[in-house]
């Protein structure tokens, strides 16, 4: 995905009310209350003003003509814009205004690398000026086009609300066959055997869970656990809201007529494409109590899944889901909480289907395409108490394991995308044969230097034992942070080829983004996302900058341990970075957190210590791991909790400066713990901004990473989930000192004394 997306529009007159783009993050092992978009983009189509406006559920919404997306060019200043009629009911951005236009205009996104949702809205109204019958148009994203000769007048006479969304992810993060040069768009989401959930209700993603009532074919016993709250320790608690794994449907109690039916939903679909079939399980009855007591069958268009590559498709089909007990099951009954289902681009980037069209205009040939069979990949998500396994006849086998987590089988995508212009046609830049294949873009020395204007000096944004970094610009739009590694550096070729490989195979919100690199001519170079403010030690120590606050120090800690956390848990083995430090850990422009830096990153082994040669920077370094020179997960616990000190203290891990009492942090601060001295030696900006609660959690999670012996350290995801709820401490006490003091300063009484456990 590049940095630089376009949506273009090409109609016979065409209507379009908004665009929404936010990134959307490989899902990962780790909790955390919502998922907070990288980027988030609501456009009001039509608003001409500079005004923010609000939507039923109070976000807002900018207007699109004043805003740095849509480009005055000839064609775009050509569109008009148009007020939705008042009818009675009160509407609301962004269905309020519209945009028209009779010829093509785009719209442009800079924004960060990785997965897009892309949400179209339409208000279904007469506009004024406007003849619905009359438009038809095309919407193109980058290489994908997303609706050709696509109506809103058909989709109107069929339907019975006003407002619809057309809902699209590219560079989508399955690789079940899926690459990244597909997308996907969602078909149906539905929260099975319950209500619907608006998408302020969603878990961060803004999406819309439907019923299922329309689509569900036969009698069955719907059931409601009101009082249950999942736990997550597999997947992202993002992954769907509470509300879909506390409702489900089952067969009942009626057993004769379980033996002779299934649970079966109908889901009409364009013919000619491949669908995604992601389904959601949770174990929420309270009469299932050991494990294999419910096992059934799932059935994709009458094949159980082992064989649905094997089936074709018709002109018009119906996607049929069916679930059926297993009889040699203790419970013969069946149970499904939720299905999404997704239509996958073609080769040809096309996702517009014969459903969109009226039979009388031309349009896009689908002939070859209807020919084509149909593959359906079955994404199967279980809920809290859940393990899905293949019987002999790839039955899917329901288990319970109450309160252990979700599971959702699917890959990540672990390829870097080649930026390139998709209006340019495919890059031309080639891999590095002495590199891995396809991990990610290579560029030439020529253009490395045209980036940084043959390494001009006032471009060094860093510097290091490693060389420098110049703040670069690809093809004069994208913006990057360009690492020139000095050949005399104690970086050499081999902790080069460890980043490229690390980063290639890793995508997290809070790790740096590799977009690629250079081997040319002897040069070792490295192309990352740009973070715009530096390195959180750019922010602490020495420096001219504002100081950061307590809460924007929460944060970049908590944002650092979910990064790390992923390092630890995203494979089958953790990846121990061994180079953690307040260098290392980058800042984006809204002081987001993501840890870079993976040149001495090690695979590490399940549950065991590797031996291996020390690596790291001093004052940072494990002294177990010096001792024994054996490295796992609680090297990196140790690192982090010298910069959770330094985050407190505002002093850096080694300061020679300071004497030889204090010269060491960790050693000195656990020393004032002990002493009950700690708050005579924080950040002079932090006192009495620090409430007493949050304060004690905090220096307890320090105090317990920076322990000589891993054993009595924490795991990255105790950090985490313990800085998380410091965060939350500070966040109510602060609430309630607003509410004594409205408006004067936030003051903490000072903890002189407290006792670590």
């Amino acid at each position: 995905m590049r940095n630089l997306s376009m949506l273009t529009l090409t109609p016979i007159l065409s209507i379009f009310c908004l665009v929404f783009l936010f990134y959307h993050i490989t899902l990962a092992s780790f909790t955390a209350p919502r998922y907070v978009p990288v980027d988030d983009i609501t456009l009001d189509c039509g608003n001409a003003t500079s005004n923010i406006s609000k939507d039923m559920d109070r976000r807002d919404w900018s207007g699109d003509f004043q805003s740095k997306f849509f480009p005055k060019d000839e064609h775009n200043l050509k569109s008009n814009t148009s007020q939705a009629p008042k009818e009675g009911t009160i509407t609301k951005a962004p269905y309020t205004t519209a945009r028209i236009s009779y010829s093509q205009f785009t719209y442009v996104f800079p924004v960060t690398l990785g997965p897009k949702f892309v949400r179209l809205h339409f208000n279904l109204v007469s506009y004024y000026g406007f003849e619905g019958s009359k438009a038809f148009f095309t919407v193109k994203a980058g290489s994908f086009t997303l609706l050709t000769n696509f109506t809103t007048s058909v989709i109107l006479a069929d339907s019975l609300q006003n407002q619809i969304v057309k809902e699209f992810r590219i560079n989508s993060y399955y690789t079940l066959y899926i690459s990244n040069n597909m997308a996907l768009e969602m078909v149906y989401r539905l929260n099975v055997g319950g209500n619907l959930i608006s998408p302020t209700e969603d878990t961060g993603l803004f999406r819309k869970w439907s019923p299922d009532i329309k689509f569900f074919k036969n009698s069955g016993l719907t059931i409601h656990n009101a009082s249950f709250i999942p736990n997550y320790p597999k997947i992202a608690n993002y992954t769907a809201p509470d509300d879909v794994y506390s409702s489900a449907r089952t067969m009942g109690l009626d057993s004769n007529k379980k033996k002779m039916s299934n649970l079966t939903w109908e889901l009409p679909v364009d013919s000619g494409f491949h669908y995604l079939v992601r389904l959601h399980f949770c174990e929420i009855d309270k009469l299932i109590y050991f494990v294999g007591q419910r096992r059934f069958i799932i059935y994709i268009d009458y094949l159980t899944v082992v064989k649905i590559q094997k089936k074709g498709v018709e002109d018009n089909h119906v996607l049929s889901i069916d679930l059926h007990p297993d009889t040699g099951a203790t419970s013969d009954d069946a149970i499904l909480n939720g299905v999404e289902v997704f239509k996958l681009s073609n080769s040809d980037g096309n996702l517009a289907g014969p459903s969109q069209m009226l039979p009388s205009l031309p349009a896009a040939s689908t002939t070859k395409e209807s020919k084509t069979k149909k593959i359906v990949f079955i994404a199967i998500g279980s809920g809290v108490g859940i393990l899905v396994v293949l019987t002999l006849v790839c039955c899917m086998v329901l288990l319970k394991l109450r309160k252990s987590g979700h599971y959702v089988y699917y890959y990540q995508l672990s390829k870097c995308c080649c930026w390139h212009d998709p209006y340019k046609g495919k890059s031309t830049r080639k891999k590095a044969s002495s590199l891995p294949e396809e991990l990610c873009c290579r560029f030439s020395i020529d253009q490395i230097k045209i980036a940084t204007d043959n390494f001009h000096q006032e471009l060094i944004i860093g510097r290091g034992g490693f060389g420098y970094v110049y703040k670069g610009f690809i093809d004069k739009s994208m913006i990057v942070a360009i690492k020139h590694l000095n050949p005399e550096s104690r970086q050499g070729a081999q902790e080069f080829g460890t980043e490229i490989e690390m980063l290639s195979q890793l995508r997290h919100g809070h790790l740096v983004s590799l977009i690629g690199y250079c081997n040319d001519e002897g040069e070792m170079i490295l192309i990352y996302e740009y973070m715009a403010n530096g390195t959180l030690s750019d922010h602490l120590f020495d420096t001219k900058n504002d100081p950061l606050t307590w809460k924007q120090r929460l944060e970049i800690c908590i944002g650092s341990a979910c990064g790390l956390h992923y390092l630890h848990t995203c494979l089958k083995n953790p990846i121990i970075h061994r180079d953690v430090k307040a260098t290392n850990i980058l800042l984006d422009d809204k002081w987001g957190a993501k840890v870079s830096d993976f040149g001495l990153s090690k695979m590490g082994l399940d549950q065991a210590a590797v031996t291996t040669n020390v690596k790291g920077t001093p004052g940072y370094l494990d002294p177990d791991y010096a001792r024994r020179l054996q490295v796992n997960e609680k090297t990196d616990v140790y690192s982090f909790g010298v910069v959770l000190l330094e985050v407190l203290c505002g002093r850096k891990a080694v300061n020679s400066k300071l004497g030889q009492e204090p010269l060491h942090l960790p050693s000195w601060a656990r020393k004032c713990i002990e002493n009950g001295t700690i708050y005579e030696i924080i950040d002079p900006y932090l006192k009495g901004k620090i409430s007493p609660e949050c304060f004690k959690v905090y220096v307890e999670v320090a105090e317990s990473c920076v322990r000589d012996h891993g054993v009595l350290r924490p795991t990255m995801n105790d950090v985490m989930e313990r800085l998380e709820f410091a965060s939350d401490l500070q966040q109510n006490a602060d609430v309630e000192q607003e509410k004594i003091n409205p408006s004067g300063d936030i003051t903490y009484q000072e903890v002189r004394s407290f006792h670590v456990s």
